[in-house]
């Protein structure tokens, strides 16, 4: 520093000392408070952040039953009840027709075995009166030729017929009947008419035996 330059600094330090500086004033200027500073926020990691899982918004048709939603099984069962009454309708299915089989060719019967019996002669004798309306109240059969000579004379060893006043027994047409059973028929008057052998045939000879053999068993005719 030069001797000027000292001589300047002593006058401006007596300078200062006898006039201090006045302080520089400023308007005063309003401070505005304090503003409250926000709470801090925790901050986590994006990659953990994971929204809450909801609760599943399942309804009835999109339930699963047996593997199916319940649409579905829907969907079958109308298609079902759709098919049932088409089939209704279309009328009971029915197996393709077949053919019957031929029946078999009836074979002839076999002629019953002829053989000499009272019993069935009896009976025949009856239907046979019985298509020409001769009332069988006004005619006795008597099958047994003990128990016929009870009550008529004569009687025959195999039928004997009692017939009443009012009947009027067709003899032509009875002798055909009875040529056919090998037999003949008597009329002894008096409405009584005996049935025996014929004079000739295989079935007239084996009525014969029959009688043979009544009387083996006891017949008193």
């Amino acid at each position: 520093m030069d001797e000027f330059d000292q001589i300047e600094s002593e006058y401006l330090q007596r300078y200062e000392d006898r006039h201090p500086p006045v302080p520089q004033q400023y308007p005063l200027v309003p401070v505005a408070a304090p503003l409250p500073q926000p709470a801090a926020i925790p901050l986590y990691d994006i990659s953990l952040a994971q929204a809450p899982e909801q609760p599943s918004q399942e309804n009835l048709l999109t339930r699963r039953v047996a593997g199916l939603p319940v649409w579905g099984w829907g969907l079958i069962g109308t298609a079902a009840v759709g098919a049932g009454w088409y089939l209704w309708k279309q009328g009971k299915v029915t197996e393709n027709p077949t053919e019957p089989a031929p029946a078999a060719p009836r074979l002839p019967e076999a002629p019953e075995a002829w053989s000499p019996s009272r019993t069935r002669f009896g009976e025949s004798l009856g239907s046979w009166m019985a298509r020409r309306s001769i009332p069988g109240r006004d005619v006795t059969v008597y099958t047994d030729a003990d128990d016929a000579k009870r009550h008529v004379k004569p009687v025959s060893p195999l039928v004997t017929v009692k017939c009443a006043a009012s009947v009027k027994m067709p003899m032509e047409e009875l002798q055909k009947f009875c040529a056919e059973e090998g037999l003949c028929a008597t009329d002894h008057g008096e409405g009584v008419i005996g049935f025996y052998p014929a004079e000739s045939g295989n079935r007239a000879r084996e009525w014969e035996s029959y009688i043979d053999a009544l009387r083996d068993e006891g017949q008193t005719v």
